[in-house]
């Protein structure tokens, strides 16, 4: 995705409203329903960053990385560590990140010690697809575990895209920008126009408004991991950062 209009994004709203990881520090035991349910959906959607982590630094394969990252999440529920927590912990992508070495380093003690089984309620992941690598076989779990939340960012982001555009039956929309965008090869306005029967002003429109609303479901992915406006700006940054890397 190219750095396109990065900056617009940036820009914050006066109210910053409630968001998963601001209820879930607002409850950080997870006692209630509702802080039970923001601990789950955050876990469901970005515990593959979480197991890439735990592959790159001591699991064997793809099944002792996802149970590795789902005892992640259940340490947090059983032992209330959230509560613990420096009260300045930022975004949820930074607590994952401070908090997963140190779990990792006890885990083997603590199965060793821990009753397994029992009334433990799992969260629930959705482990149906493997754990993608990273070209860079060198890399750091730390750096694993950014681009593989990069990478959840984004998709959420351009699925949320293609699902509002199909459903006002803008189809050619889409298709435009993930031509112009998301394929391997480049395309110019031209070719984009002829591929899909529209003029150049059309494909300049549609590039627009697609532009407009993916930075907007971006927006909102982001917001899910964070409670304030300035968690909001500096990891805006940083996934524009790190996309200019890319």
């Amino acid at each position: 995705m190219g750095s396109y209009g990065n900056r617009a994004i940036l820009r914050s709203e006066s109210a910053f409203p409630s968001t998963r990881w601001s209820r879930l520090l607002a409850d950080p035991t997870a006692g209630s329903s509702d802080g039970r349910e923001a601990l789950e959906e955050l876990a469901r959607r970005y515990w593959r960053p979480i197991a890439a982590y735990a592959r790159a630094r001591c699991a064997r394969n793809d099944d002792e990385a996802r149970e590795a990252a789902q005892e992640f999440f259940l340490w947090m529920l059983a032992t209330g560590f959230l509560a613990r927590a420096d009260p300045a912990r930022g975004s949820f992508r930074g607590f994952v990140k401070r908090s997963l070495a140190n779990f990792l380093h006890d885990r083997e003690r603590r199965r060793r010690s821990q009753k397994r089984g029992g009334d433990r309620r799992l969260v629930p992941l959705e482990d149906e697809d493997g754990i993608p690598r990273l070209a860079d076989p060198g890399a750091t779990p730390e750096e694993h575990l950014d681009a593989h939340w990069r990478a959840e960012l984004l998709a959420r982001a351009t699925d949320a895209l293609e699902a509002e555009l199909a459903a006002k039956g803008k189809h050619v929309v889409f298709a435009v920008f993930r031509d112009f965008f998301l394929a391997d090869e480049e395309c110019d306005y031209a070719a984009l126009a002829a591929r899909h029967g529209i003029t150049k002003v059309d494909v300049s429109n549609h590039l627009s408004l697609a532009k407009r609303r993916y930075r907007a479901h971006l927006r909102a992915a982001v917001l899910e991991t964070v409670g304030s406006d300035e968690d909001l700006r500096a990891e805006l940054a940083w996934l524009f950062a790190r996309e200019g890397d890319g």
